[in-house]
Formats: C-alpha cells, structure tokens, sequence
C-alpha cells in the first residue's frame, strides 16, 4: 500500500516544487531592476519592490512605488497603474499620509474601472469610506459607500 502511494506521491512533490521560484530578496531584485530593460519588467520589478519593502522602509516603498506609477503611465496599463496606486495609498497610510493615501486610492480606483479591475475597484472603495469617515469626511465616507452598494 506504501510502495503504491509513495509512486504517486513523489512525481507530484517533484511538479509542485518544479514550479516554485525562490524568494527573491530585496537586493536581488533592486539588481535586476538597474539590469532590466524593458519598462514592463521595469515596472513587475519596482511594483514587487515597493511592495516587499512596505513594512519595512516606506520611504524607499513609497519610491518604488512612485517608479511603478510612472512606469505604468508610460506602459499605459490602466490595470498596472491601479495596482501601483493601490500599493502607493498604502504606503501613505502606514507614513501617515492619509490625504496623499485618499488621493492615491481614488487614482487607483478611477484606473481599476478604465481597466474592468473589480477586485482593486472594491478594495479602494473600502479603503476611502474608511479613510474619509477616519477623517471626520463623513459626506465623503457616505458618497463612497453608495459607490459600493452600486458596485
């Protein structure tokens, strides 16, 4: 019964495990940022800096961030833009820029409808009538949430 199951079982760890890269670390990928060539992996590299460097140095997320956003505007990806607005409203929110992360959550709203992105679209909706009502906004919190039950 053993022998039957481990004949199974080894070929799947192998295609399982064949798939997963190995973490990259933050050097390593800022290496491969100043290599890169293209603005699209240009973008995936500082998209995925800013975002492994969230908890850990904001200033340098929110550059990376920053990078990202200029890069997706040049790419014209509304989808890549709205991502990178949605990491850079983040960064702002853990800095304690609240207004700079409503500004931001609003871009990456506005760029997840051009881009069809329901999933970025409710997640910032989420993110501004919270951050409005935090901020004593409460017409704005209020407008936000009708936004969502219309989504």
């Amino acid at each position: 019964m053993f022998k039957r199951i481990s004949i199974f079982l080894i070929p799947l760890i192998f295609a399982a495990s064949a798939g997963v890269l190995p973490a990259q670390t933050v050097p390593e990928l800022e290496e491969r940022l100043r290599n890169a060539t293209s603005k699209d992996e240009q973008w995936g590299l500082a998209f995925n800096l800013a975002k492994n460097l969230l908890t850990i140095d904001q200033a340098k997320a929110a550059a990376y961030a920053e990078q990202a956003l200029q890069l997706a505007r040049e790419i014209d990806s509304k989808q890549k833009e709205a991502d990178a607005a949605g990491v850079a409203a983040d960064i702002a929110v853990r800095s304690g820029r609240f207004k700079d992360a409503i500004s931001l959550y609003a871009r990456a709203y506005d760029n997840g409808v051009a881009a069809g992105a329901s999933d970025i679209v409710q997640q910032s909706v989420e993110k501004l009538k919270e951050l409005n009502a935090k901020q004593g906004n409460y017409k704005a919190a209020f407008e936000w949430s009708e936004r969502q039950a219309a989504l």
